[in-house]
């Protein structure tokens, strides 16, 4: 006990000194006793005193301490270190890396390992000293150190100028084959290291961050001296043996080592299966500890998600709806639906698309839903391309192609109600204010024109559930500047701008909208490509039924046919068609009363018959529709239906729709998809004419079995 507290007194005496940098002098007999003379940690340099100067690589100037160190590193490494700095030490002409490399070999041997002989990584020993390039190595210069341990290639090392200037560092690992040249200096006899039996101990081990590319181990390390290097030997656990391990270098932070165990590195390659990872922890004496994986191995799973069923629907002039199904065996993390449109490349895709939830579906079991949304894609007109990604839980990844949609303008009327005897319907639309303006007065009407404010609060309801953040409306001042007036010529008598507007922004700003949410008005410019916008027609057209919504100029012509004298009244001029409640409101109305057209359309009745006597050649409804497609049996899994109204028809399109598309589903193409969930069902399928006729023609399509990847189905005209 009492040699050991001597022991510990010098030690301290040894340290006091040479922190003030005054000469320790000393020789080793074993790796520790250089170990406490120089702490790891501590800097191999000294406090430059008057006289400093260097002679080759020799501190010539009286302030050398080549036995000593101190807690502060060298100022610079460029020889030009003032009065009370501190710069490098120097021995047998050698500073940095190399003299402190000498001054071991000396201090264990009394020689340096100039005069040794040269050795190899095959027979290195504690106490020899390499020199080597590459590996992180002056370019110029190589690094030198003492080898303090040997484990194969890979060797432990006593050091200077490594991790900053002259710092000195006791346990580092190096691969030699990291290296791209090394030299061996090999010592007289191997040197004693093995004061410390210790081994390192290895703790709560934690596996995360598992995906199919890999997984990152996690341990608690500690030592008596100290740990210097952390290994993770890792294999495919289904086709390999330990023996075929790939010795994975860990990071050491503190008590903390950890390793990402990338499968591709190893021998296996990237595989889905079982993986094994062990854990070796070595000190700087070349005492180890081990540890396997004691829980199980660890599975890596590879299998992409499986996407099905997608379809196309809800397609209007705001956007559509996709949908699909994913699945995985783990899990599905994530289905993206990145979208741009065709103009102008990837202007519009979201950003960061793979992990925005703003392009992540809605989950419903195993379906995924998504709105394409023409305001997230600068209200574009034009074909839209949508992909669908599905993200499993280890992140595998499946992509499919959706359906390219035109989003376009169909002009067809989302709402109407009729108010003191004026109609007015609402667009969801995009034009600008012009081509909205110049579409209201080819319809016999103007963008809306609000004088009082019972009609404002009124419009307020009227737009409160749309689809649009503003809509057009008549006020502007483009003729003369601060000067507004309404597009139906009415004169401005009541107005309701928001806070600060009109503004005229920027000087261009000459036309007015209406907020959906607020109900006020904005003055913006003519560019603006986000409003829908409000016709307002100057009379009443409660008898026309909800086929309105469907096609406002169709059934507005097939209204005026079978009333001449409102036609005649139509071609007056503008100023008479202005609000005249007490001359165009309906016999059942008062001027104040409302009446909502739904946009659900009802059961046809007589009153909706097309008449075999209308004779104007403006325009001509539909009386026909042709399935082209032959009654028969069909084996498929998709199947395009062709229709077409008749020739002399004015509108020739059609739409589509399914009695159940759960069963069977058709998108606006008329492309039929079968679904497993129909086998044994009958559906109708119905192809309607667009022009408010109501002419249809009604397919019935039987699910009869599965037959491969397809269905055998019966289609009926």
């Amino acid at each position: 006990m009492k040699a050991k507290i001597q022991k510990i007194m010098m030690v301290l005496v040894v340290m006091f000194f040479s922190v003030l940098g005054m000469q320790v002098s000393a020789n080793a007999t074993s790796i520790v006793d250089l170990q406490n003379k120089f702490p790891n940690g501590a800097y191999w340099n000294h406090v430059v005193r008057s006289g400093h100067r260097y002679s080759g690589y020799n501190d010539v100037g009286g302030c050398n301490n080549p036995d000593g160190y101190t807690w502060t590193p060298c100022n610079t490494h460029n020889g030009n270190v003032g009065v009370g700095g501190y710069d490098c030490n120097s021995f047998s002409g050698g500073m940095q890396c190399n003299g402190f490399a000498k001054k071991l070999g000396y201090d264990l041997y009394g020689s340096t390992y100039t005069s040794w002989g040269r050795g190899s990584i095959g027979n290195a020993k504690c106490g020899d000293v390499i020199h080597y390039y590459g590996a992180g190595a002056d370019a110029s210069y190589g690094h030198w150190a003492m080898i303090i341990g040997r484990n194969g290639t890979t060797i432990t090392l006593g050091e200077a100028n490594a991790g900053g200037r002259c710092k000195i560092s006791w346990g580092r690992s190096i691969n030699t084959t990291s290296m791209s040249s090394y030299t061996i200096y090999s010592a007289p006899w191997t040197a004693t290291y093995n004061s410390d039996t210790e081994k390192p101990s290895i703790g709560d081990v934690r596996i995360t961050d598992v995906n199919k590319d890999g997984y990152t181990i996690t341990c608690t390390v500690s030592d008596n001296v100290g740990v210097t290097a952390v290994k993770f030997p890792s294999w495919c656990n289904d086709i390999h043996t330990g023996d075929n391990a790939v010795w994975l270098e860990g990071s050491v932070s503190g008590n903390t080592a950890s390793c990402r165990v990338n499968i591709s590195s190893l021998k296996s390659g990237a595989r889905q299966g079982n993986y094994m990872t062990h854990i070796y922890a070595y000190d700087a004496a070349g005492n180890w500890g081990s540890k396997a994986i004691s829980d199980s191995c660890v599975y890596i799973d590879r299998t992409a998600p499986v996407i099905k069923d997608v379809e196309v629907t809800e397609v209007d002039n705001t956007g559509y709806t996709v949908t699909c199904t994913a699945t995985d065996d783990k899990g599905i993390n994530r289905v993206q639906f990145p979208t741009w449109t065709e103009k102008d490349g990837q202007d519009d895709l979201c950003q960061n698309w793979q992990t925005n939830a703003a392009v992540s579906g809605t989950k419903d079991g195993d379906t995924y839903t998504f709105r394409v949304k023409d305001s997230d894609h600068k209200y574009e007109r034009g074909i839209y391309h949508t992909h669908i990604y599905a993200y499993d839980n280890a992140g595998n990844v499946t992509m499919i192609i959706a359906d390219d949609v035109e989003v376009k303008n169909d002009l067809t009327g989302d709402k109407a109600i009729i108010y003191n005897g004026h109609t007015y319907v609402r667009y969801e639309d995009i034009m600008t204010w012009d081509e909205a303006n110049a579409f209201c007065k080819k319809h016999l009407g103007y963008l809306l024109a609000i004088n009082t404010e019972e009609e404002q609060k009124i419009m307020e309801e009227f737009i409160a559930d749309g689809k649009r953040y503003s809509y057009h409306i008549g006020i502007n001042d483009t003729e003369k500047e601060g000067s507004f007036v309404w597009s139906s010529g009415e004169k401005v008598t009541y107005t309701n701008w928001e806070p600060n507007e009109p503004n005229d922004y920027g000087d261009g700003e000459d036309y007015g909208q209406i907020r959906r949410k607020s109900g006020q008005w904005n003055d913006n410019s003519i560019a603006d490509l986000s409003c829908g916008f409000v016709m307002e027609l100057p009379f009443d057209v409660e008898k026309v039924n909800s086929t309105l919504l469907g096609g406002l100029n169709q059934v507005l012509a097939k209204w005026l046919y079978k009333d001449d004298s409102f036609a005649e009244e139509s071609k007056q001029p503008e100023e008479t068609q202005a609000k005249t409640p007490e001359t165009s409101a309906a016999p059942s109305q008062t001027p104040s009363s409302k009446e909502t057209i739904d946009k659900i359309a009802d059961s046809p009745e007589e009153d909706d018959v097309i008449s075999d006597d209308i004779e104007d050649d403006d325009f001509v409804f539909a009386r026909k529709i042709t399935i082209k497609n032959h009654s028969g049996y069909y084996k498929i899994k998709r199947l395009r239906l062709k229709a077409t109204v008749d020739k002399k028809a004015s509108i020739k399109k059609i739409t589509w729709s399914s009695s159940n598309k759960k069963y069977v589903s058709v998108n606006f193409k008329g492309k039929l998809t079968i679904k497993k969930a129909g086998i044994g069902k009958t559906v109708s399928i119905t192809a309607k004419a667009m022009d408010g006729s109501r002419v249809q023609k009604v397919l019935k399509v039987k699910v009869i079995k599965k037959a491969g990847k397809r269905f055998l189905i019966k289609l009926r005209k």
